[in-house]
């Protein structure tokens, strides 16, 4: 009986998500990717992305490198229903059946799943009269089916650092443009190394670090729901900070042409089957190691 029960409240709670509420409600303003790098170009704000990973950190959950932290979720709650000036946020297209249908049958279906257990807790957090950017910015190539187009943005997406001096604030194992052209077209490279899991633990240590730099150097930041909340805190510091997670990841599938998410060796990859595990494949005379500024683990 009880089963039976919770099974009702279950399934209840799955219609209003999935097919009531969305109805009654109608999808927040999104722009599509290739809208949403054209306005970084022109604005140079500050970037804030939300998927599904940071809203269950919103929630109070964790997810496979982070674990749950309640100031982080605090954090993030905040910012989700902010709308300051020169931060923008970005949010996962998907809340239409037409902006969902660009996706391959296989992110449709992971969405719809997501949809229907969490639209509500979205459209709770949001705001009803703001235009988002798109957060698939820097998952631009695997969940799309259109992959010239994808090919098409990721052009786009390089003009944002073009002659820029960048600073890369990323995770211990992430190497984001080693082996690649990705960042060829910038001016300079530097890295803050920050732990690959439960970088959250170290804020304020990574925070206090990057502001040891002038404001005219773009930051692009692959810490997860951590590159969240940095980008916001940046971004009233009068930064240009970009949460920029799986850039090079989606680069390298695209460069290979990668039918779904593989192993990259020499990288961390959180969303495939050992892609955690990191096996040392850089020289010492790499440029690189010479990228290096400050490791924070």
């Amino acid at each position: 009986m009880k089963k039976a029960v919770i099974a009702i409240i279950d399934f209840s709670f799955k219609l209003f998500n999935q097919f009531i509420l969305k109805f009654i409600w109608p999808a927040p303003k999104i722009l599509s990717v290739e809208k949403s790098l054209l306005a970084i170009i022109r604005d140079k704000k500050a970037v804030c992305r939300f998927g599904d990973g940071e809203l269950m950190c919103l929630l109070g959950g964790g997810i496979r490198y982070q674990e749950a932290n309640p100031l982080l979720a605090s954090r993030l709650k905040q910012i989700l229903s902010s709308d300051e000036r020169g931060i923008e946020i970005g949010l996962p297209d998907v809340f239409s059946t037409k902006r969902l249908s660009l996706r391959t049958a296989e992110n449709q279906s992971f969405w719809q799943d997501h949809l229907s257990n969490y639209r509500f807790q979205w459209y709770r957090s949001i705001r009803r009269n703001r235009t988002y950017l798109n957060t698939a910015i820097s998952r631009f190539y695997i969940p799309y089916r259109d992959k010239d187009k994808s090919k098409q943005n990721s052009l786009l997406l390089k003009r944002i650092w073009q002659d820029k001096s960048i600073l890369i604030v990323e995770g211990e194992k992430s190497r984001l443009g080693v082996g690649n052209d990705l960042f060829d077209n910038t001016e300079k490279i530097t890295r803050i190394l920050c732990p690959s899991e439960n970088a959250f633990s170290k804020y304020e240590q990574i925070l206090d670090t990057i502001k040891k730099f002038d404001r005219n150097v773009l930051v692009l930041i692959a810490l997860g729901p951590t590159a969240t909340v940095l980008a916001y805190d940046l971004g009233l510091a009068g930064y240009s900070a970009i949460d920029i997670g799986h850039v090079d990841l989606e680069y390298e599938w695209m460069k290979r042409g990668a039918p779904s998410q593989i192993k990259i060796e020499g990288k961390y990859v959180n969303e495939v089957s050992n892609g955690s595990v990191v096996v040392e494949n850089l020289d010492k005379d790499n440029l690189y190691w010479n990228q290096i500024c400050a490791t924070i683990i």
